[in-house]
């Protein structure tokens, strides 16, 4: 009996060795798996403390202010001198263009009074040189009561700036403008309180010339 008994303790710890020997394995393999860091959190749910400084926030993005400029309908009643439908001329405008018609006009009393033909026809716009060159122009000029009265019939641009330019515009005066375009203007000469045209004039490669419109 004592030997049967004995056999049955053996047999009794060997099972119990192998319980706590496949225990302390299956620990050992548990304790040596990694835990996971919090840097390995799944990005898109991370929301970073301080963004990309090189991706900035469409939202904040601020345009460039564009340049300050004037324009039309941000002038006042005081600072415009005519406005219509298509062009609008400030009282800026007005005196500095005055002043340059003025100007021009004394260099072409100047021409005029030393009758150089050839300096007055480079004050001339194409179209005027090509109009008061015409033939039949000239005849329709040469009918006026002056120039019948005097017998004197116009045959080339050279005497027509002879025969009506010179006595005409040898002292004109500009008293005002009056506006065509923004690079157009008529200016006028007042004789007792009457408006009298003296030139049309029109703006070319930023210099005033004589026109026709």
């Amino acid at each position: 009996m004592y030997y049967l008994d004995m056999r049955r303790v053996k047999k009794n710890t060997l099972g119990i060795l192998c319980l706590l020997t496949l225990v302390l394995w299956f620990g050992s393999c548990a304790t040596t798996e990694p835990i996971p860091s919090p840097a390995a959190e799944d990005p898109e749910t991370v929301v970073p403390e301080d963004p990309d400084p090189h991706i900035p926030d469409e939202s904040a993005i601020e345009e460039e202010p564009p340049e300050e400029t004037v324009e039309n309908d941000e002038l006042s009643d005081d600072d415009i001198y005519i406005k219509t439908d298509d062009f609008v001329i400030s009282t800026e405008m007005y005196e500095t263009t005055f002043n340059e018609v003025e100007e021009f006009i004394a260099e072409l009393n100047q021409i005029i009074a030393d009758r150089d033909f050839q300096q007055w026809k480079g004050h001339l716009t194409d179209d005027y040189l090509e109009i008061h060159s015409d033939p039949g122009v000239l005849r329709e000029r040469s009918e006026s009561p002056v120039l019948r009265r005097n017998n004197i019939e116009l045959r080339s641009l050279e005497d027509y700036f002879t025969w009506v330019v010179v006595p005409s515009r040898a002292n004109a005066r500009l008293d005002d403008l009056d506006f065509i375009g923004t690079d157009q203007v008529e200016a006028i000469m007042r004789v007792r309180d009457q408006g009298v045209i003296l030139y049309q004039l029109k703006r070319v490669n930023d210099r005033w010339k004589i026109d026709v419109f």
